[in-house]
């Protein structure tokens, strides 16, 4: 045990108040002596390390932790399992304590985090137990879905949060389906079980109308399925909670599996107070999410450390969060108008709205009207073309009607465009006042939005007709050539004949390795060849895009580079680049520089190679010690299109977010192509 711990004199007396709904916690002392420098904390989860769950109150606690720890604080944080479905008796438990009394025996641990109810129930017994490692230490815990049962000594040592969402979520159920009589609960038979019935039958009288509760209680997903067999499909819901095996090696079922085991078996809606579960095809519902508990428990043990906490007996509440998935929505035509204000919608595109289905139709049929009838006067233009091509006078005067039509169809178009814009920026107005609940009726809500979505379509069928009648009148024409950038003589005629308003210099000698024995070649295409092109655009104007890499750094950085960051590059490859983006700068006055990585898309690329070699392979090794952010050539060009309609010129860097290493990209890439391969880390 550390040495020089802090002394209290008295430990404040609490009346734990159980409120549903709310956080509960219980205060301790101080963790760390004077001259300690490492904070050691043991975290035990009840479950496995592929929990969901748990594992996003890890990353919410880590995360926290390290964000706002003392700076001169080092952190140690050591992860066991409890692995509690595989097995619960006493014997095993005995085995779980005597593993760690060994394994810490010569560690002093400051901190023990119980993650779940099973975790919390075996690291409550050993506090007061002086043969065990955990024997007076500092216990936090969360996701508690019962009372917290503590003597005076145990108050000493133990403080955490509660977790209750039950009245909300049936609530919402009863609001959302008028015409539901019962909930079917959908649970394990873990320890936490019974504290949720005893929970949901305590907060009866919180539903605002009455319901009739059943419990389909299993560890074993074929069993639930069995015991929905037998139940009446008709005004029933479903609430799904707890995690399930499958009975012929009691593997764990994924919760996607369990989401559509269930769905085989009956109509009903599924809700869940699970966070894990709504992104797995249930409807949604009121849950408890990971990430904020752990923070929770992190600035706690924080403000413990630091001997600053508040003199109040309750933690802030990490409040339920209203999560629907877009899509099941619209599958069990629920009421989007019901839908609460603040609730975060999943796998909602980006450019729709939450509508009721009937408006949706409408907008539909609108739409389809209104791309029949631009067909219709497409059709109706290149027929009388070709009419006009039976003799030469009558090709002439139908040349100029033809010229008339267009001329109508484009001052039509133009036209119609402010008038489509007011439109489209009043309906973003209303919305914003909807939102904000300043409205006065129903109607003018179905109005407004059926306004906004025919707006963004009807300037895009606007836009299309001038397009189309552009091409057909030979406006726009189409030509691919090659041309070799390194020879500045044809690149100059090219450009100076064509006088392009912009360039987008694509062309790179991209493979990495043979840079290193091909030097000539690598600098002539990437540095000569974005000179040629830089010369000649700052001669008729025009703005240069040239597509770099991130290879202009070393790569030995610990963040994401920034556009201003030094570049040092160690490879012919990165060194001819980083010539290629000084001559842009050197020779162009408008240029963007765009660096990019990790990209994937049409040609070869990382994508490509990973499903080719798994067809010859059973298994493929794959470092993962590099790490980047894999990039779609359409959103870099999609990025590249928006750059050049501004004159912001400079250098900018451009991936797609996120990052991960080439060992998880190929994972993922194998999970999405259900590719069944053993991938090895190196």
């Amino acid at each position: 045990m550390k040495k020089g711990l802090l002394n209290y004199a008295t430990i404040i007396s609490i009346t734990i108040l159980i409120i549903l709904n709310g956080t509960t916690s219980i205060y301790a002392y101080n963790i760390l002596e004077n001259n300690d420098k490492t904070l050691d904390i043991l975290v035990i989860n009840s479950y496995d390390s592929k929990n969901e769950w748990e594992n996003r109150v890890l990353t919410g606690f880590e995360e926290k932790l390290k964000q706002i720890k003392p700076q001169d604080l080092d952190l140690n944080i050591d992860l066991e399992y409890l692995d509690i479905r595989k097995r619960n008796d006493k014997d095993y438990l005995n085995s779980f304590k005597e593993l760690l009394n060994k394994k810490y025996q010569y560690k002093d641990i400051d901190v023990i985090f119980a993650v779940d109810d099973e975790a919390f129930e075996f690291v409550k017994s050993e506090v007061l137990n002086p043969d065990s490692i955990m024997y007076h230490k500092q216990i936090l815990f969360t996701g508690i879905n019962g009372n917290v049962e503590l003597t005076d000594e145990h108050k000493k040592y133990i403080t955490g949060i509660l977790q209750s969402n039950t009245d909300e979520l049936f609530n919402l159920i009863l609001y959302l389906h008028p015409n539901i009589d019962t909930i079917n609960i959908i649970i394990d038979e873990f320890t936490y079980s019974n504290m949720v019935k005893e929970r949901i039958e305590s907060s009866k009288y919180l539903f605002f109308r009455p319901v009739k509760i059943n419990f389909i209680q299993s560890n074993y997903i074929e069993d639930i399925q069995n015991k929905l067999k037998k139940i009446d499909d008709k005004n029933q819901a479903i609430i799904l909670t707890g995690t399930f095996m499958y009975k012929n090696d009691n593997s764990h079922v994924m919760l996607k599996d369990v989401v559509n085991d269930i769905k085989d078996i009956t109509k009903n809606p599924i809700y869940t107070n699970n966070y894990a579960y709504v992104f797995n095809g249930v409807i949604g519902g009121v849950v408890a999410v990971g990430e904020y508990q752990g923070s929770y428990v992190a600035k706690e043990i924080i403000n413990i450390l630091e001997g600053n906490k508040e003199e109040y007996d309750i933690l802030p509440k990490p409040s339920g969060v209203f999560m629907f998935d877009y899509k099941q929505i619209y599958k069990y035509n629920i009421d989007t108008l019901k839908i609460p204000k603040d609730s975060t919608i999943l796998n909602k595109p980006k450019y729709k709205l939450l509508l009721p289905k009937s408006i949706k139709i409408t907008i539909f049929i609108v739409f389809i009207l209104l791309i029949s009838i631009g067909i219709y006067v497409v059709y109706k233009f290149i027929a009388e073309r070709k009419k006009s091509t039976r003799n030469k006078q009558l090709y002439e005067k139908a040349k100029e009607r033809e010229k008339l039509k267009t001329d109508f169809i484009v001052n039509m178009s133009h036209e119609l465009r402010t008038p489509l814009n007011v439109i489209l920026s009043t309906s973003k107005v209303t919305e914003l006042k909807i939102n904000n609940n300043d409205y006065d009726n129903k109607y003018l809500l179905e109005k407004l939005e059926q306004i906004n979505k025919n707006s963004n379509r009807l300037l895009k069928l606007v836009n299309n007709l001038i397009d189309i009648t552009k091409f057909e009148l030979g406006s726009y024409e189409l030509k691919l050539e090659n041309l070799n950038i390194v020879d500045a003589d044809k690149v100059n005629e090219v450009i100076l004949s064509n006088k392009p308003d912009v360039v987008i210099n694509c062309a790179a000698h991209t493979a990495v390795d043979l840079c290193e024995t091909d030097i000539e070649n690598a600098y002539k295409i990437n540095a000569i060849g974005p000179r040629n092109l830089a010369i000649a655009c700052e001669k008729v104007g025009a703005k240069f895009v040239q597509v770099s890499t991130d290879y202009v750094f070393d790569g030995n950085g610990n963040r994401p580079y920034r556009e201003d960051d030094v570049t040092c590059p160690n490879s012919i490859y990165g060194t001819s680049k980083l010539m290629g983006e000084n001559f842009t700068k050197e020779f162009c006055s408008k240029y963007f520089i765009v660096r990019t990585a990790w990209l994937y898309g049409e040609g070869n690329n990382f994508v490509r190679t990973m499903i080719k070699l798994s067809e010859t392979n059973k298994e493929l090794n794959v470092v993962n010690d590099q790490f980047g952010s894999p990039t779609s050539t359409v959103d870099l060009a999609k990025a590249i299109i928006d750059l050049i309609h501004t004159e912001h010129y400079g250098t900018y860097h451009g991936t797609c977010e996120g990052q991960c290493s080439w060992y998880d990209f190929a994972k993922k890439i194998f999970e999405i192509k259900n590719i069944d391969i053993k991938e090895l880390e190196i």
